[in-house]
C-alpha cells in the first residue's frame, strides 16, 4: 500500500489529513490510479466504508467509480464446522479433483469442481451434463444465475458459457414486477454452468444492480409471449461426435476428466461462430470457465490440433508468472469493457504478449489498442 500511495498523492494527503480512515484509503489504493484518483476521491467522501468495499470489489485496477461494475469480482465465504470423517471425505475428493485437473487449483475452482460433480445430471452425450438456471434480460443485459431459492447477479463470461453449451428454454410465463421495472426478464437459460464475469450496473457503484428474483422471469403474459421449443446450444449429433473424437475426456494437456464435460466454442456464436466441429473442443468446467475468463488460451483446431497456453504466454503445463498472468487478465477484461469481443480482446493480447513490449498493465492496454 506504501508503495501505491507514492504515486497517488491526493490518497496519501487525504489519510495524513484525516479526511478518509486508513480502511476507506487501502481499499481505495485497489482500483485507484493517477488517472482515476481524484474521481474516486470525490466520489468517497460521504459514503461508508462498507459501500466503499463493494464498489471496490467490483472494479478492476483503472477502473472508475462510474464505469461498470462487474458483479462477478464478488467473492463470498464459505464456513463449515464438520467433524474428523467429514474432513477426511472432503481431503480426499479435493486431492482427487486437483489430480484430475492436472496440478494444484485455487479454492473457487475446487468447490466449482465438487458441486458439478455432486449435482450430476443428463448422461447421454447430445446434452449438456446437467442443468443451472441462468437467467438474462434482453432489455438491460443484466444475468442472474439461481440456487438454492435464491439468484446470484453473474457477467458476461458466464453467460457466454451458458450459451456455449446449454439447454435454451427460450421465454417462461411468470408473474410480477416487469411493467414496473421496464423489464420483461425473458431467456430462461439452463445451462451447464455454476461460476461467474462482466456485466452492466448503474452509475452509482455502491452494490451491484441486484439480480430480479425467479418470479420475475418471463414476466409477459402467455398470450404475448412467443413460445419456443427447448434446444441445446449445440445440435446433439454434432456434440456427441466432439466428445467422441476427444475420446470423451478434457482436451486440455494433463487434465483427465471425463464426466461432466463441455463442449466449448473456440469462435464465440455470439461473434458468428458456428458449430464446424473442427473448432469445437471437449473440455472439462474448470478450463472452459477459464476459456472464456481468459486464463487459458486455445488455438488451433481439431484437424491440425489444438495449441495451450497461458494468460502470460507461457505455453500450457510450464510454470506461470504471476505478475504477467495478472497484468494479461486485467488487459484482456480492460478491452472487453472497451467493447472489444472476446476472440479480438484474445487476439490483440496474446500478441502484444508474445512481443514481450509491455512490462505495465498500461503499456499492455496501449499496445493492444494501437495493434488494433
Amino acid at each position: 500500500m506504501g508503495r501505491t500511495l507514492a504515486d497517488l498523492p491526493g490518497l496519501d494527503e487525504a489519510l495524513a489529513a484525516g479526511q478518509l480512515c486508513f480502511s476507506v484509503v487501502r481499499e481505495l489504493t485497489r482500483v485507484a490510479q493517477p488517472d482515476t484518483e481524484q474521481a474516486w476521491l470525490a466520489w468517497a467522501r460521504g459514503k461508508t466504508t462498507r459501500q466503499i468495499e463493494r464498489a471496490v470489489a467490483t472494479r478492476r485496477p483503472g477502473d472508475g467509480p462510474r464505469d461498470p461494475a462487474d458483479p462477478s469480482r464478488l467473492t463470498h465465504r464459505l464456513a463449515f464446522e464438520v467433524r474428523a470423517e467429514t474432513m477426511a471425505l472432503f481431503r480426499d475428493r479435493q486431492t482427487t479433483v486437483r489430480r484430475d485437473l492436472g496440478g494444484e487449483v485455487d479454492d473457487d475452482t475446487l468447490l466449482y469442481e465438487i458441486a458439478r460433480r455432486a449435482l450430476g445430471g443428463p448422461t447421454e452425450a447430445g446434452r449438456a451434463s446437467y442443468q443451472v438456471a441462468v437467467t438474462r434480460c434482453e432489455d438491460c443485459g443484466g444475468a442472474s444465475i439461481d440456487g438454492g431459492g435464491q439468484s446470484h447477479p453473474i457477467g458476461r463470461a458466464v453467460l457466454a458459457m451458458a450459451a456455449c453449451d446449454g439447454q435454451q428454454l427460450g421465454a417462461v410465463d411468470g408473474g410480477g414486477g416487469g411493467e414496473a421495472s421496464g423489464c420483461d426478464h425473458g431467456d430462461y437459460v439452463p445451462s451447464p454452468h455454476v461460476g461467474a464475469i462482466g456485466g452492466d450496473a448503474a452509475a452509482e457503484p455502491e452494490t451491484p444492480t441486484p439480480a430480479p428474483s425467479r418470479p420475475h422471469v418471463g414476466a409477459k403474459a402467455a398470450s404475448s409471449t412467443p413460445r419456443r421449443r427447448a434446444r441445446q446450444s449445440i445440435p446433439p449429433a454434432v456434440r456427441r461426435a466432439v466428445l467422441r473424437r476427444d475420446g470423451n475426456r478434457c482436451a486440455v494437456p494433463g487434465c483427465t476428466h471425463h464426466r461432466f464435460l463441455d463442449v466449448h466454442h473456440l469462435d464465440p456464436l455470439a461473434e458468428g461462430g458456428s458449430h464446424d466441429p473442427d473448432r469445437l473442443i471437449t473440455l472439462c468446467g474448470a478450463h472452459h470457465r477459464g476459456t472464456h475468463f481468459g486464463a487459458l488460451c486455445i488455438t488451433g483446431n481439431a484437424t491440425a490440433g489444438f495449441d495451450f497456453g497461458h494468460a502470460d504466454g507461457t505455453p500450457y503445463g510450464e510454470p506461470l508468472r504471476p505478475a504477467a498472468v495478472g497484468r494479461a487478465d486485467q488487459a484482456f477484461s480492460t478491452l472487453r469493457h472497451l467493447g472489444f469481443k472476446q476472440s479480438r480482446a484474445r487476439v490483440l493480447v496474446d500478441r502484444v504478449v508474445q512481443a514481450g513490449a509491455a512490462d505495465t498493465l498500461a503499456e499492455l492496454v496501449g499496445a493492444a489498442l494501437r495493434a488494433s
